[in-house]
């Protein structure tokens, strides 16, 4: 399934209909797909929203730039992109509207614990170390694939092996990060030196690494790799990879009975915008239909990660 999904996004490259004027990965909101909210209040979802997030009638969201789910905007305006889309959809139906605060990636996180966001967005990932920390209600899936050079000679990474020796580049604080370490780890016990992770403050950045090779590759989510092609031509390619696991990625909110109870707004909410048709129009819309749920649901203890 997988590898399926990662060559289903390499076939849409020639059509994914995003264009952009800035390079690699930050985008402009201006050029970015304009998607309104088409979505009404419902009285039983707004209903279960506690009362100190009604009571503001908004909610603080932190957003990371992560294209296409996070598109930065370019002058001073709200970003846009899949995941905002969705974000001010169903703070719609919750009875709510959506105020965003771009921050960094790795501000995420101690951002809701600090109570500075009610959510967070930025294509996160579900993982067992952030569940301790937050709660997620999910809302797309996602799989790990390179960026390379055009003229990297590889069809397919089939085996963590095959990777070993490579300086692989990754923005700080994300699941391929995380993923990356976990690739060094394995290198080393089976006795392979010389694999290094590099880290960089935003996913741009990793992209310009990559241009001036900087770094071997870029370890990143299908539907940014997708975005990057889309904007850069012929200068990078798609790499899948013949490891790793589908990702669940959602919306954090504050570890807090209230963040519980509005991760499960959220996710009622996100279930309404499928039942409608709305998720789905939005999906199709910035990537092509790629990695939509079912379902949405929440993950506010770890142990509901058991066995994935």
């Amino acid at each position: 399934m997988k590898n399926t999904l990662v060559r289903t996004v390499a076939a849409c490259i020639g059509v994914v209909a995003i264009s952009a004027t800035t390079a690699c990965g930050a985008a402009n909101s201006d050029s970015a797909p304009a998607t309104s909210v088409e979505s009404a209040r419902v009285a039983e979802i707004a209903d279960s929203v506690p009362a100190s997030i009604s009571s503001k009638g908004s909610l603080a969201v932190g957003a990371a730039a992560y294209a296409p789910a996070v598109i930065a905007p370019g002058s001073g305006g709200q970003p846009s992109g899949w995941e905002v889309a969705l974000m001010n959809e169903a703070a719609a139906v919750m009875g709510l509207t959506a105020d965003y605060t771009m921050i960094p990636f790795d501000g995420i996180l101690t951002g809701l614990e600090a109570g500075r966001y009610d959510a967070g967005v930025g294509e996160v990932a579900v993982r067992a170390e952030r569940v301790e920390r937050v709660n997620f209600a999910v809302n797309h899936t996602t799989s790990n694939v390179f960026l390379a050079p055009a003229d990297n000679t590889r069809d397919e990474y089939s085996s963590i092996q095959d990777v070993c020796g490579s300086n692989i580049g990754v923005m700080i604080g994300t699941n391929e990060a995380a993923a990356a370490n976990d690739i060094v780890t394995e290198c080393e016990n089976a006795g392979q030196q010389g694999t290094k992770v590099t880290t960089f403050q935003d996913q741009s950045t990793v992209n310009l690494a990559l241009s001036e090779s900087r770094i071997d590759v870029d370890l990143t989510s299908d539907g940014q790799a997708a975005y990057v092609l889309q904007q850069t031509g012929d200068k990078f390619k798609i790499v899948p990879l013949g490891f790793g696991p589908t990702i669940e990625t959602g919306v954090a909110f504050q570890k807090t009975p209230d963040g519980a109870a509005l991760a499960n707004a959220y996710a009622s909410a996100i279930d309404h915008l499928i039942a409608t048709g709305r998720y789905q129009d939005i999906i199709d819309e910035f990537v092509e239909g790629l990695g939509p749920v079912e379902v949405s649901k929440t993950y506010t203890e770890t142990g509901q990660l058991a066995g994935q």
